[in-house]
C-alpha cells in the first residue's frame, strides 16, 4: 500500500505507526513470533524511510532560514537610513514568505511523491509531473524575487537545486537525456515571443507548400515559421532548402536533435507534434498541421478570449457517435483517478456523447503558462506510453492534448463548439453540406477561421480536384450513414451559410 505523507512532523508519523495492529494467526507460537518479528522490522524500516525524508525536509528548511537570517542582518548593517532599510527589507520579507509557502506546499509533497514509469498510471504520473513542475517554477520564482531586490548577495540553494535536478532526470528523461540536459536550458532556448510551428514530412510536402505560401502571400502574417521534421528521410535537404527560400523567416528544425530518441522514439507522424511545440523557439506558438487551410490570419488566434484566460486554446473535432464504450469508460476512470476538473469530466467525450473530442490540426499555447500540462502531453506521446496505452485508446495523439492538461490540473479552453462543415451545398437540400472538410470558427465574430484536409477534394487520393467551398455551417450534426462521404446537416434557419454572405 502506498501512503502519501504530508510534511507535518516525525512524532505524528511515529504515533500513526505505533497504532498499527496485526491480526493474530491461529497457528503455532513460533509462527506468531515470526509474524511479529516481521511486522516489527517492517515498521522500523517504514519509520526509517519517513525519518530520512523528514531529515531532508528539515535540513532544507533550516538551511534556508539560516541563509535568510544572515541576509537580513547584512542588510541592516549595510544600510543606515530607515527608508532604504524598509524598502529592501520588504523585498526580503516577500522572499521569505515565498520560500515558506514553497517548502510547505511543494518541497514536502515532492519528497514523498513516488516515481512511476507505469504507462497506465496516469494519476500517479500526472501528480509527479505537477509537483515537479511546481517545485521547478517556485525555484525560478525565488530567483526572480532576488533579482528584483537588487541585492548583490549570493544565496546558495544547492540542496533545492539538487532535489529538482534529481527528480527532473526521473520525471522528464526525454528532455534531460537530449540536447538541452535540463528543462531550464530548454526554456532558455525560447528566445522569440510568438510564431507558427508546422510539423511535416515529405508525404505532406505539397500541402506544406500551400500552407506556407498562403500564410505569407495571402494572409501576409509576419509571424516567424518553424517547420519541424524527424530526420533526413522525413524531409530531405532539397525540400528544406526550397521551403526556406519560399518565404522570409522560415526555418526547419530536426526534432531528432532535441530529445532522447531512445525514449521519445519520434517518427515523422502524429507523435512529433507535442514535442515540436516544446522544441520550438517561441514562447507562444500556434501549431498547425501541414494540411490546415487558413481562411483568416492565424494571428487572430492569440486574441481569442479562451487563450488569454488560460494560455491554451484547443479546437473540438466533429461530434460523432461511433460506439467505443470500453475505451471511453477506461479514459473516464483514469481521469477520475487523477481528480480531473469538472470542466473535463462534463465533456461530451467523457459522458459518452461523442467518440471524438479534439481536432489537433491547430493548437495555440503559451508554453510558460501551460508548461506542466505540456510535459504530461509529451509523456503520453513517448514511444512506450503511446504504443501500449495512448494510441490504443484514441486515434493518434489528438486526445492526448487535453488528457495531459487534465491529469496535471492545467487550465485550457475550447474555441467554441464542435466542428462544422465547409464544402458544396446540396442543391436539393440547402441544409446539407457534402464534404470531408471540417471547419472551425473564430469565436470573436463567428466567422470561418480554418479547415482541415488541404485544398483538394480528397487529399488521400492526392488528386488535382480542388475543393469548392461555397457554404459552411457550425450548427447542426454530421450524417455518417455514407461515411467517409459524409454530410454536415445544418440546423441554421435557411440552411448553410453561403461563403459570399460572410
Amino acid at each position: 500500500m502506498n501512503h502519501q505523507y504530508q510534511p507535518v512532523n516525525l512524532a505524528e508519523d511515529l504515533y500513526l505507526f505505533s497504532t498499527l495492529s496485526y491480526p493474530t494467526p491461529s497457528t503455532s507460537s513460533w509462527r506468531r513470533t515470526s509474524l511479529y518479528i516481521y511486522a516489527f522490522f517492517i515498521t522500523v524500516f517504514s519509520v526509517a524511510m519517513i525519518a530520512k525524508n523528514r531529515d531532508m525536509y528539515w535540513n532544507l528548511e533550516q538551511a534556508y532560514k539560516h541563509q535568510l537570517d544572515l541576509r537580513e542582518q547584512e542588510l541592516f548593517d549595510k544600510f543606515s537610513t530607515p527608508n532604504a532599510t524598509d524598502t529592501l527589507m520588504t523585498a526580503v520579507r516577500h522572499e521569505r514568505d515565498v520560500l515558506k509557502e514553497t517548502i510547505k506546499d511543494v518541497i514536502g509533497p515532492l519528497l514523498v511523491q513516488a516515481h512511476t514509469d507505469n504507462a497506465e498510471d496516469w494519476a500517479g504520473k500526472g501528480q509527479e509531473i505537477r509537483l515537479f513542475g511546481e517545485a521547478y517554477r517556485a525555484r525560478r520564482k525565488l530567483a526572480s524575487v532576488r533579482a528584483k531586490s537588487d541585492i548583490k548577495l549570493s544565496v546558495r540553494d544547492e540542496a533545492w537545486g539538487s532535489l529538482v535536478a534529481d527528480r527532473e532526470a526521473q520525471v522528464i528523461p526525454w528532455i534531460t537525456g537530449g540536447k538541452y540536459k535540463s528543462l531550464e536550458a530548454l526554456q532558455a532556448s525560447w528566445t522569440r515571443p510568438r510564431g507558427i510551428v508546422i510539423t511535416s514530412g515529405v508525404i505532406n510536402y505539397r500541402w506544406l507548400l500551400h500552407l506556407v505560401a498562403g500564410l505569407r502571400r495571402v494572409h501576409q502574417t509576419t509571424l516567424p515559421i518553424e517547420i519541424i521534421y524527424a530526420g533526413e528521410p522525413d524531409l530531405p535537404t532539397a525540400h528544406r532548402q526550397a521551403l526556406e527560400a519560399l518565404a522570409p523567416d522560415v526555418r526547419c528544425i530536426d526534432i531528432l536533435d532535441v530529445f532522447d530518441e531512445t525514449i521519445a522514439g519520434l517518427p515523422g507522424k502524429w507523435a512529433i507534434k507535442p514535442f515540436a511545440m516544446l522544441a520550438s523557439s517561441f514562447k507562444e506558438a500556434i501549431l498547425l498541421d501541414a494540411d490546415a487551410v487558413m481562411l483568416q490570419t492565424p494571428d487572430l488566434m492569440f486574441e481569442e478570449d479562451g487563450y488569454k484566460e488560460t494560455g491554451a486554446l484547443y479546437y473540438h473535432d466533429r461530434q460523432l457517435h461511433f460506439q467505443q464504450t470500453a475505451k471511453t469508460n477506461w479514459i473516464k476512470a483514469k481521469l477520475e483517478q487523477a481528480h480531473a476538473s469538472q470542466f473535463v469530466l462534463d465533456s461530451k467525450y467523457v459522458q459518452g456523447e461523442t467518440s471524438d473530442e479534439m481536432e489537433s490540426g491547430a493548437v495555440v499555447m503559451d508554453k510558460d503558462r501551460a508548461l506542466i500540462g505540456l510535459l504530461a502531453i509529451t509523456w503520453l506521446n513517448t514511444q512506450l506510453v503511446r504504443d501500449t496505452v495512448t494510441y490504443t485508446k484514441s486515434y493518434g495523439e489528438k486526445e492526448s492534448w487535453w488528457y495531459g492538461m487534465a491529469i496535471t490540473d492545467t487550465k485550457f479552453a475550447w474555441a467554441g463548439g464542435y466542428a462544422g462543415g465547409i464544402g458544396v451545398r446540396n442543391p436539393d437540400d440547402p441544409s446539407r453540406i457534402c464534404t470531408t472538410h471540417i471547419v472551425h470558427i473564430l469565436a470573436k465574430d463567428h466567422t470561418p477561421l480554418w479547415f482541415n484536409d488541404a485544398l483538394v477534394h480528397d487529399k488521400d487520393d492526392n488528386d488535382d480536384q480542388y475543393e469548392v467551398c461555397e457554404a459552411w455551417s457550425d450548427e447542426g450534426y454530421w450524417d455518417t450513414d455514407f461515411w467517409p462521404n459524409s454530410c454536415f446537416v445544418s440546423s441554421t434557419k435557411g440552411g448553410a451559410t453561403l461563403i459570399t454572405q460572410k
